[in-house]
């Protein structure tokens, strides 16, 4: 019988996980297997823009939040797992100049297709909605609209995603509501409807309405 969509992706991701625990042991990286995907979900939706910045993206994740030095070993894990484009061309200057401005600072690379990238971070973060609430906190603007852009493409094939993008706009809804606004023209009209929900459940300044 053909397989799913579904099976398809969640074949995939077995293949991806393996990888993970082969290359983390590999490493020395002694963490559990659910801390690993974990890290994983949150490098994919967020990305970052340094080292400084992953390891700081890794104290989200509650095992994670006591220790600099396994926060500072998992980012470096990470940056090595998924290379970017900016990191297999640092050594050629000619094709370095051709890649935008996004793709020079992107220190984390992600799992491909889009689609099973989103399909993960929802799996894997929907039991945990606070990891992103304390995400988004420690996030500079350019960051929350990628995170609301990635929830927002997985909520239109994975409704589970819509209590992702709750967490992520509540978290900090002065910071969050202008990337929502942007997010809901280009990505998802649902985030509009979230949106105006969070709003009409906490004040925000009138600057932030204007």
């Amino acid at each position: 019988n053909p397989q799913s969509d579904t099976d398809i992706i969640a074949g995939l991701l077995r293949h991806e996980t393996a990888y993970w625990q082969r290359s983390a042991t590999a490493r020395m990286l002694n963490l559990d297997y659910s801390v690993l995907c974990r890290a994983v979900a949150v490098a994919c939706l967020a990305g970052a823009d340094s080292e400084g910045a992953a390891a700081t993206l890794m104290s989200c994740i509650s095992d994670l939040a006591d220790s600099a030095e396994i926060r500072g070993k998992t980012a470096r894990w990470l940056h090595d797992l998924y290379p970017t484009a900016s990191a297999q061309s640092a050594d050629n200057s000619t094709h370095d100049e051709q890649l935008s401005t996004t793709a020079r600072t992107e220190w984390l690379g992600s799992i491909r297709p889009d689609l099973i990238a989103e399909q993960f971070i929802v799996n894997e973060l929907d039991s945990t909605p606070v990891s992103v609430s304390r995400l988004i906190t420690q996030l500079p603007e350019h960051r929350i609209t990628r995170v609301l852009t990635t929830l927002g493409r997985a909520a239109q094939h994975r409704r589970q995603a819509e209590n992702l993008i709750r967490a992520a706009l509540t978290a900090d809804l002065k910071r969050t509501a202008v990337s929502a606004v942007h997010v809901a023209i280009e990505t998802n009209p649902l985030v509009a409807e979230l949106l105006i929900g969070a709003l009409d459940a906490q004040p925000v300044p009138a600057e932030t309405l204007t």
